[in-house]
């Protein structure tokens, strides 16, 4: 069994602070051909991972959630915390040019904000099969 991020575009709470930052940097969010936390994020490409494994009666399933914080800030803190990559990509940025993007970043990830809070929709994938 595996458990995975589906799309970049299906993880905005990851992919949007990863992308705006790498593009700050001059570093893209690598394509999901490359190896990283999106490779497998194709349901095909899950699947032919598991078929090329020799894995037989594979599925894949998508599964839904939500992220939720009690607000934007809590929501871009945990974000922070848990996002090593991003500071990766702004370590050679000054402390201004590392808040002006934080700035962006919780510029792009207000469209989650609202009444009931910070909640933001992601999909994983749950690949299994037999071997």
């Amino acid at each position: 069994m595996a458990l995975v991020f589906a799309t970049a575009a299906e993880v905005p709470f990851i992919a949007l602070p990863m992308t705006i930052a790498g593009r700050r940097a001059g570093t893209p969010l690598a394509p999901s051909e490359d190896p990283g936390m999106f490779a497998l994020g194709d349901r095909t490409v899950l699947k032919a991972t598991f078929d090329q494994a020799g894995f037989r009666d594979v599925a894949v399933e998508a599964v839904s959630v939500v992220r939720r914080f009690a607000s934007l800030a809590e929501g871009l803190q945990y974000s922070r915390d848990v996002l090593p990559e991003v500071a990766q990509l702004m370590a050679h940025m000054s402390t201004a040019e590392r808040e002006t993007v934080w700035t962006e970043i919780e510029d792009s990830m207000r469209q989650f904000d609202g009444a009931d809070g910070f909640l933001v929709p992601q999909t994983y994938l749950i690949g299994v099969g037999t071997k």
